[in-house]
């Protein structure tokens, strides 16, 4: 205990926490999951998505959670609690904008991704570092990110729980001991 206190007093603040917090916030669906089929993914390379509001980020997350938990349980009658670690994370980039396309190109946000993901395929094709996007599940806005070098600086702003009542299929939010929203999908 005593070797490890010298060693903590040596390095400089942040530097064992920001590899941790790289690898977590941007590197994750790069390395582990880049076979995972998503809205702009066809499992054939990796995609990063966050979102430009908080409120955006929730109702995303939030739904996804949700769905993974439909799919997974048998017993829909309790609650599952997921808690979560909410990333600023700093991109440089050009990207493909599509917000305000909704309303003529409703395959942006619709429940088939065939449409979405033949438009990741070309772009991550072509080298596009990502895009901005409408979410599907609000009124807010996504940046889809094909390449994690555009993407830095991460950093944890605040942590949430998400309490999840699949028989109910809604999702209360916390901050603390404070709800948030209460969200029903």
């Amino acid at each position: 205990m005593a070797a490890e206190a010298r060693v903590r007093a040596n390095i400089p603040p942040g530097v064992i926490d920001r590899a941790f917090y790289y690898s977590t916030a941007i590197e994750y669906p790069f390395k582990t999951c880049s076979f995972i089929c998503l809205r702009y993914g066809d499992g054939a390379y990796g995609v990063w998505y966050g979102s430009l509001e908080q409120e955006t980020t929730i109702f995303e997350t939030a739904f996804h959670a949700l769905m993974g938990l439909l799919g997974d349980i048998h017993d829909l009658s309790g609650i599952v609690r997921q808690e979560r670690a909410v990333y600023l994370v700093r991109c440089k980039a050009l990207l493909i904008d599509l917000r305000g396309k909704k309303e003529s190109h409703p395959a942006l946000t619709g429940d088939d991704y065939s449409f979405c993901q033949q438009i990741g395929r070309r772009l991550h094709h072509e080298g596009h570092p990502g895009l901005l996007a409408p979410s599907a599940r609000c009124d807010g806005n996504n940046m889809v990110i094909f390449e994690p070098k555009v993407l830095n600086r991460p950093r944890i702003s605040h942590y949430l729980s998400y309490d999840l009542i699949p028989a109910q299929r809604r999702c209360l939010v916390k901050r603390g001991r404070k709800t948030l929203m209460n969200i029903g999908f």
